[in-house]
């Protein structure tokens, strides 16, 4: 295979800052930002309203990878083993709707940024797993509120941290190309994820004509104050941030102490008393992490 040609970093001693870098090679185009899919479009416009099984289906059919992989998740479940999986109805029946909106819905923003480089698969994958178990957080809080939206809940949770991925994507990108040393990224990546994360995060989802919230979601989730004056949703993934960094920590550790004091975190019912009950909800939906990813985890 041929090497791709010779970037800045290797001929200007020192470089420049990586998101420096970044910025002006997606200025030049030298990297590209990834194309919302036409099943993403579609699982957008359907999410508007109540999915049905005959919406999934459809769904389904737009995007062949996609709905094998569902489709071996269904095979696997004990209680229907004895069922024939013959069609994508059979598969969105056996699931749920709820279970295979939720899967659709991760595997299709996963095709987005593809970590080719085995140097960042675990940082990738471990955005993913942070960022899945925010959307499980955010549908539950979402549904001790009467919500009847939770579909936005869980992609409000799964997307907030989407400039994470997209800047992991354009660091390993910049790499390949050999416009950054793989020194430089390893010094500089994890600082300028922290600061630039809900930028590019709201750059992405504007490109993909997602909603003002989506917007101020991936900006403000980590700036917003416990204050109950912020937006609704906007709440809510700060929250659902707060409450999985605590199951799990991934940019930060939190602690029960900071979780229970939190006005915005009691705005939901969650108190002292009741936090480890709700953390038992939590666990129990964080299974259908594992059985969504094909992974093992005991939480």
């Amino acid at each position: 295979m041929r090497r791709p040609p010779r970037g800045i970093a290797e001929n200007v001693p020192g470089g420049r800052g990586l998101i420096e870098t970044i910025d002006s090679q997606l200025r030049i185009g030298t990297i590209v930002l990834p194309f919302y899919s036409n099943i993403g479009r579609e699982f957008r416009q359907i999410a508007k309203s109540e999915f049905s099984v005959e919406d999934l289906t459809e769904i389904l059919r737009m995007d062949g990878a996609i709905a094998t992989r569902i489709a071996k998740r269904a095979k696997s479940v004990p209680q229907w083993k004895s069922r024939p999986v013959r069609t994508l109805e059979d598969v969105v029946e056996i699931l749920g709707v709820d279970v295979t909106r939720r899967m659709i819905e991760v595997f299709m923003h996963q095709g987005l940024f593809i970590p080719r480089n085995e140097r960042y698969r675990r940082r990738f994958d471990a955005v993913w797993r942070h960022v899945i178990i925010c959307a499980h957080v955010a549908e539950l809080l979402a549904q001790r509120e009467g919500d009847p939206g939770k579909s936005d809940a869980f992609a409000l949770g799964l997307l907030h941290d989407i400039g994470a991925l997209g800047l992991l994507q354009c660091a390993m990108e910049l790499e390949y190309q050999r416009w950054v040393k793989a020194a430089q990224i390893d010094r500089e990546l994890a600082t300028v994820i922290a600061k630039h994360h809900g930028s590019f995060g709201s750059l992405l989802l504007k490109r993909w004509a997602f909603s003002r919230e989506f917007l101020e979601i991936a900006t403000a989730h980590e700036q917003v104050d416990a204050s109950l004056s912020s937006s609704r949703p906007l709440v809510l993934v700060r929250v659902a941030n707060d409450l999985a960094n605590w199951i799990e920590p991934y940019e930060r550790s939190v602690v029960r102490d900071e979780l229970v004091a939190n006005s915005a975190v009691k705005s939901f019912g969650i108190t002292n008393e009741t936090l480890d009950a709700f953390r038992g909800e939590i666990v129990a939906s964080l299974a259908l992490i594992d059985f969504q990813l094909g992974n093992g985890t005991e939480w």
